[in-house]
């Protein structure tokens, strides 16, 4: 095994170092931790503790590629599982994220939901966004698997989400999310996509953390959020990075509507049919000079936004808030 010091700063305010391990089939591995007070005579057992990490990240990759491998994966699919399932209730289309239990979102989930949109299109008069399961609506993005990525591989798969962001925002029918889970950043992303959120009782958070992780928050759902709870507490939503239990995000403005977990689908339904059934030409023109404004500006600086997403991705500081956060996967 070859270990190299790829890069070191010594800045007296945030002393760095930075550590790759190369492999053959899963690319370099890479880490970026602060150096340690020398005097401390524990060099040592730092260094060596931030190669075990590598190795672990090096075991997490392989296995999952083994399994890829194994298995077979193309867009939409891991495996045997559907990422995205469609059950149509009359003109009613219930989109259901099937992956896994948190619904962690990567480059094949945010594809397939991208195509599925447009499939809805040709067959349904409004759209419900909800869960497989009732404990996660969405963790939001897959960091461990988006942690791997060199910068064009991860540009892919924002480019791919920004997309996936104006398409639900704008697709020209009503939509709902059903949330009867936690949904949290990516998965608060998606939610505040749709026309109207139902949540479920109970210990059910939403919230947008990327503060947290040392990025901001992406631009297309910075412009939607501001347009449904106005600017000041988008800048609350935004500055702190907190979760929010459903009674918090219904003062907020969040959610439209908080009910008992049996209740959700049911109730989403009923409004989607309601929605659905009202004039076509109407209800699109209402809809359009809503998100038209927003769309607008979303494109208009979009593409330097992304710039410094990715430069604060791919930071030291949000390489090191990221590594932590991928334990909790």
């Amino acid at each position: 095994m070859c270990i190299f010091i790829t890069s070191m700063n010594t800045d007296l305010h945030f002393p760095f170092i930075h550590i790759s391990i190369p492999t053959p089939l899963w690319g370099n591995l890479h880490t970026t931790r602060p150096l340690p007070e020398v005097g401390h005579g524990k060099i040592d057992s730092w260094f060596l503790a931030i190669v075990n990490t590598l190795l672990v990240q090096q075991k997490m990759i392989k296995a999952t590629a083994t399994k890829v491998l194994a298995g077979g994966k193309t867009m939409g699919r891991e495996g045997d599982i559907e990422l995205v399932s469609i059950e149509y209730h009359g003109d009613v289309a219930l989109v259901r994220l099937n992956r896994g239990k948190t619904n962690a979102i990567n480059l094949g989930l945010t594809q397939k939901l991208r195509e599925t949109l447009k499939e809805v299109q040709k067959t349904s008069k409004s759209l419900i966004l909800c869960s497989s399961n009732d404990k996660f609506f969405s963790i939001g993005w897959d960091i461990p698997e988006l942690y791997y990525l060199d910068r064009e591989g991860f540009a892919e798969f924002y480019r791919a989400f920004t997309g996936l962001q104006v398409d639900l925002y704008t697709l020209p029918m009503p939509t709902i999310a059903a949330v009867t889970g936690h949904a949290v950043a990516g998965g608060c992303i998606l939610a505040l996509c749709c026309d109207y959120r139902y949540i479920a009782d109970g210990k059910k958070l939403m919230g947008l953390n990327e503060v947290k992780l040392g990025v901001p928050i992406p631009y297309p759902v910075d412009c939607i959020l501001r347009s449904i709870v106005g600017t000041r507490l988008a800048r609350t939503i935004t500055d702190f990075g907190e979760f929010y239990l459903p009674e918090e995000s219904l003062k907020m403005g969040i959610v439209d509507c908080v009910t008992q977990l049996e209740e959700v689908v049911p109730l989403c339904e009923e409004k989607a049919t309601v929605l659905g059934a009202l004039p076509e030409k109407a209800r699109v023109a209402i809809k359009r000079d809503r998100t038209e404004p927003v769309e607008r500006q979303i494109l208009q600086h979009l593409e330097e936004k992304e710039k410094i997403f990715l430069e604060c991705w791919f930071s030291r500081e949000a390489r090191i808030m990221l590594e932590e956060q991928m334990k909790k996967f």
